[in-house]
């Protein structure tokens, strides 16, 4: 069952010191346009599992929403208050309890095919439980970078 044929993207940013050189990939909050101070924003970190649907192993299309939501108030539009890793990580366990039932999540085809002895072998996969766990790794290397925050799109 697919909700959404967007792309997903996950971006994990942190404020550029006084000293950085602003790279190629930042951002500018939308608190910071609103406000005189100035926050610009560097990433740190970006994935983005192409071709994958990243809802799809989700059965219950009301579970599928539910997460879907909490994910994407990860929005780049909102202020860097909003974005941390402490509100991530209860967007994260959410998912978690969708995963925690096994008549809630299945096994789906792999967009995937890899080629084993010159046969295509179509892999299956539990999309829902790969994006928790890529989830739980970002929030796990990112929890202690000082005031970074994450986007969803």
């Amino acid at each position: 069952m697919s909700f959404d044929s967007k792309p997903f993207k996950v971006t994990v940013w942190q404020p550029i010191s006084s000293g950085s050189r602003v790279g190629v990939n930042f951002r500018v909050p939308k608190s910071a346009v609103e406000q005189p101070a100035l926050s610009l924003q560097e990433q740190i970190y970006s994935w983005e599992p192409k071709g994958v649907d990243v809802w799809g192993s989700i059965k219950a299309v009301e579970d599928m929403v539910q997460v879907r939501d909490l994910l994407l108030e990860f929005d780049p539009s909102r202020p860097d208050s909003d974005l941390g890793l402490d509100k991530f990580k209860r967007a994260i366990d959410r998912l978690g309890e969708t995963l925690d039932s096994e008549l809630r999540t299945d096994w789906t085809e792999a967009e995937e095919i890899i080629d084993l002895n010159e046969d295509g072998t179509n892999f299956r996969t539990n999309s829902a439980a790969a994006l928790y766990n890529h989830l739980k790794w970002i929030h796990e290397v990112f929890k202690d970078v000082p005031n970074a925050s994450v986007t969803v799109r």
